[in-house]
Protein backbone atom coordinates (compact mmCIF):
# COMPACT_ATOMS: atom_id res chain seq x y z
CA UNK A 1 0.00 0.00 0.00
CA UNK A 2 1.13 3.88 -0.19
CA UNK A 3 1.00 6.23 2.19
CA UNK A 4 1.02 3.86 5.42
CA UNK A 5 -2.21 2.22 4.24
CA UNK A 6 -0.67 -1.46 4.10
CA UNK A 7 -3.57 -3.80 4.42
CA UNK A 8 -6.25 -1.10 4.28
CA UNK A 9 -8.37 -0.22 1.06
CA UNK A 10 -8.55 3.35 0.41
CA UNK A 11 -10.99 5.77 2.20
CA UNK A 12 -12.45 7.03 -1.24
CA UNK A 13 -12.28 4.98 -4.94
CA UNK A 14 -11.59 8.17 -7.37
CA UNK A 15 -12.27 7.93 -10.99
CA UNK A 16 -11.73 10.46 -13.48
CA UNK A 17 -13.59 10.56 -16.48
CA UNK A 18 -12.03 12.53 -19.27
CA UNK A 19 -13.52 13.58 -22.76
CA UNK A 20 -11.27 11.07 -24.71
CA UNK A 21 -12.91 8.13 -22.52
CA UNK A 22 -16.06 8.87 -23.33
CA UNK A 23 -15.82 9.74 -26.74
CA UNK A 24 -14.38 5.94 -27.28
CA UNK A 25 -17.42 4.97 -25.71
CA UNK A 26 -19.50 6.72 -27.73
CA UNK A 27 -17.44 5.70 -30.46
CA UNK A 28 -17.98 1.87 -29.59
CA UNK A 29 -14.92 1.63 -28.73
CA UNK A 30 -14.43 -0.18 -25.31
CA UNK A 31 -14.41 2.65 -21.99
CA UNK A 32 -12.66 2.46 -19.65
CA UNK A 33 -13.62 0.31 -16.59
CA UNK A 34 -15.18 2.30 -14.13
CA UNK A 35 -15.45 -0.35 -11.63
CA UNK A 36 -18.19 -2.24 -10.34
CA UNK A 37 -20.62 -0.84 -7.35
CA UNK A 38 -18.92 -1.19 -3.77
CA UNK A 39 -19.73 0.38 -0.33
CA UNK A 40 -17.04 3.24 -0.82
CA UNK A 41 -17.85 6.53 -2.40
CA UNK A 42 -17.28 7.06 -5.88
CA UNK A 43 -16.12 9.82 -7.83
CA UNK A 44 -16.53 11.03 -11.34
CA UNK A 45 -14.57 14.40 -12.78
CA UNK A 46 -16.11 15.80 -15.92
CA UNK A 47 -14.21 18.88 -17.12
CA UNK A 48 -17.23 21.56 -19.29
CA UNK A 49 -17.88 21.29 -22.69
CA UNK A 50 -16.00 22.82 -25.28
CA UNK A 51 -16.41 27.05 -25.23
CA UNK A 52 -15.43 29.51 -28.05
CA UNK A 53 -12.46 30.41 -26.07
CA UNK A 54 -11.17 26.38 -25.57
CA UNK A 55 -11.73 26.07 -29.35
CA UNK A 56 -9.70 28.85 -29.80
CA UNK A 57 -6.60 27.56 -27.18
CA UNK A 58 -7.82 31.05 -25.20
CA UNK A 59 -6.65 30.57 -21.48
CA UNK A 60 -10.46 31.07 -19.67
CA UNK A 61 -9.94 30.90 -16.11
CA UNK A 62 -12.45 32.90 -14.12
CA UNK A 63 -14.18 34.51 -17.45
CA UNK A 64 -17.51 33.43 -17.40
CA UNK A 65 -17.91 31.97 -20.76
CA UNK A 66 -20.84 29.77 -22.20
CA UNK A 67 -20.44 26.81 -23.74
CA UNK A 68 -20.36 26.76 -27.94
CA UNK A 69 -22.84 24.62 -30.09
CA UNK A 70 -19.97 21.52 -29.88
CA UNK A 71 -20.04 21.69 -26.28
CA UNK A 72 -23.45 21.44 -25.69
CA UNK A 73 -23.21 18.40 -27.89
CA UNK A 74 -20.11 17.01 -25.92
CA UNK A 75 -22.30 17.82 -22.85
CA UNK A 76 -25.76 15.87 -24.28
CA UNK A 77 -23.25 13.20 -25.13
CA UNK A 78 -21.45 12.89 -21.89
CA UNK A 79 -24.55 13.04 -19.93
CA UNK A 80 -25.85 10.13 -21.52
CA UNK A 81 -23.08 8.22 -20.91
CA UNK A 82 -22.91 9.02 -17.20
CA UNK A 83 -26.44 8.91 -16.41
CA UNK A 84 -26.42 4.54 -16.83
CA UNK A 85 -24.29 5.17 -13.69
CA UNK A 86 -27.23 6.44 -11.80
CA UNK A 87 -25.67 9.55 -10.24
CA UNK A 88 -26.74 10.50 -6.46
CA UNK A 89 -25.58 13.94 -7.27
CA UNK A 90 -24.15 16.37 -9.16
CA UNK A 91 -21.81 19.22 -7.83
CA UNK A 92 -20.80 21.98 -10.38
CA UNK A 93 -18.43 25.58 -10.97
CA UNK A 94 -21.23 28.35 -10.69
CA UNK A 95 -19.38 29.29 -14.30
CA UNK A 96 -21.79 29.09 -16.72
CA UNK A 97 -19.76 26.46 -18.52
CA UNK A 98 -19.67 24.06 -16.30
CA UNK A 99 -23.20 24.89 -14.85
CA UNK A 100 -24.73 24.28 -18.43
CA UNK A 101 -23.07 20.88 -18.82
CA UNK A 102 -24.05 19.75 -15.38
CA UNK A 103 -27.70 20.73 -16.30
CA UNK A 104 -27.49 17.84 -18.88
CA UNK A 105 -25.99 15.32 -16.93
CA UNK A 106 -28.15 16.50 -13.35
CA UNK A 107 -31.64 16.51 -16.43
CA UNK A 108 -30.75 12.86 -17.86
CA UNK A 109 -29.54 10.99 -14.35
CA UNK A 110 -32.53 13.02 -12.74
CA UNK A 111 -30.43 13.69 -9.68
CA UNK A 112 -29.97 17.04 -7.70
CA UNK A 113 -27.52 19.78 -9.10
CA UNK A 114 -25.90 21.77 -6.61
CA UNK A 115 -23.55 24.77 -7.91
CA UNK A 116 -20.17 26.34 -5.84
CA UNK A 117 -18.15 28.73 -6.48
CA UNK A 118 -15.34 26.57 -4.59
CA UNK A 119 -14.91 24.70 -7.83
CA UNK A 120 -14.29 27.47 -9.87
CA UNK A 121 -11.44 27.14 -12.94
CA UNK A 122 -7.84 28.85 -11.02
CA UNK A 123 -7.83 32.76 -11.06
CA UNK A 124 -5.59 33.08 -14.37
CA UNK A 125 -4.76 36.85 -14.08
CA UNK A 126 -3.00 38.62 -16.97
CA UNK A 127 -3.50 35.48 -18.59
CA UNK A 128 -7.18 35.03 -19.19
CA UNK A 129 -8.39 35.53 -23.10
CA UNK A 130 -5.09 35.14 -24.23
CA UNK A 131 -3.71 32.21 -26.04
CA UNK A 132 0.04 30.32 -25.17
CA UNK A 133 1.80 31.81 -28.17
CA UNK A 134 0.23 35.40 -26.28
CA UNK A 135 1.08 34.64 -23.52
CA UNK A 136 4.20 33.59 -23.68
CA UNK A 137 5.48 36.27 -25.47
CA UNK A 138 4.00 38.90 -23.23
CA UNK A 139 4.79 37.32 -19.95
CA UNK A 140 8.18 34.84 -20.91
CA UNK A 141 9.06 34.45 -17.31
CA UNK A 142 5.87 33.33 -16.08
CA UNK A 143 5.35 30.64 -19.02
CA UNK A 144 8.57 29.44 -18.03
CA UNK A 145 7.69 29.08 -14.02
CA UNK A 146 4.41 27.34 -15.34
CA UNK A 147 5.80 24.78 -17.85
CA UNK A 148 8.51 23.62 -15.00
CA UNK A 149 5.51 22.87 -12.70
CA UNK A 150 4.96 25.55 -10.44
CA UNK A 151 1.90 24.98 -8.27
CA UNK A 152 2.31 27.93 -6.16
CA UNK A 153 0.75 31.22 -7.06
CA UNK A 154 2.77 32.76 -9.17
CA UNK A 155 2.46 36.33 -11.54
CA UNK A 156 -1.26 37.07 -11.07
CA UNK A 157 -2.37 33.42 -11.21
CA UNK A 158 -4.17 31.77 -8.27
CA UNK A 159 -1.63 28.43 -8.14
CA UNK A 160 -3.10 24.63 -8.22
CA UNK A 161 -2.27 24.27 -4.41
CA UNK A 162 -4.63 27.23 -3.84
CA UNK A 163 -7.46 25.49 -6.16
CA UNK A 164 -7.35 22.08 -4.12
CA UNK A 165 -7.31 23.74 -0.77
CA UNK A 166 -10.84 25.58 -2.14
CA UNK A 167 -12.15 22.61 -4.16
CA UNK A 168 -11.37 19.43 -1.85
CA UNK A 169 -13.62 20.16 1.30
CA UNK A 170 -16.54 20.41 -1.16
CA UNK A 171 -16.31 17.19 -2.83
CA UNK A 172 -15.02 15.31 0.20
CA UNK A 173 -17.92 17.07 2.15
CA UNK A 174 -19.83 15.80 -0.54
CA UNK A 175 -18.55 12.16 -0.50
CA UNK A 176 -19.33 11.88 3.34
CA UNK A 177 -23.29 12.53 3.33
CA UNK A 178 -24.77 9.66 4.17
CA UNK A 179 -26.44 7.77 0.67
CA UNK A 180 -26.15 5.00 -1.57
CA UNK A 181 -22.64 5.05 -2.19
CA UNK A 182 -22.92 2.44 -5.07
CA UNK A 183 -24.04 5.91 -7.06
CA UNK A 184 -21.36 8.11 -7.57
CA UNK A 185 -21.22 11.87 -6.72
CA UNK A 186 -20.87 13.68 -10.47
CA UNK A 187 -17.86 17.03 -10.14
CA UNK A 188 -18.49 19.22 -13.30
CA UNK A 189 -15.84 21.45 -13.39
CA UNK A 190 -12.52 22.65 -15.41
CA UNK A 191 -8.92 21.98 -16.26
CA UNK A 192 -7.32 22.85 -13.34
CA UNK A 193 -9.88 22.33 -10.67
CA UNK A 194 -10.18 18.94 -11.66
Amino acid sequence: GRGGTRGRAPALAAVVVRDRDIYRCLRGQRPMHLGAPSSRARLLLLRHGSTSWSAAHRFTGLSDIPLDEAGHAQANDAAAVLSTLRPRTVLSSDLKRAVQTAEYVAQKSNASLVTYTALREEQLGPWEGFTIEEVSLRFPDAVARWRAGTVEAHDGREGLLAVGRRAAPVVFAALAEPSDTSRPVVVVTHSNTA
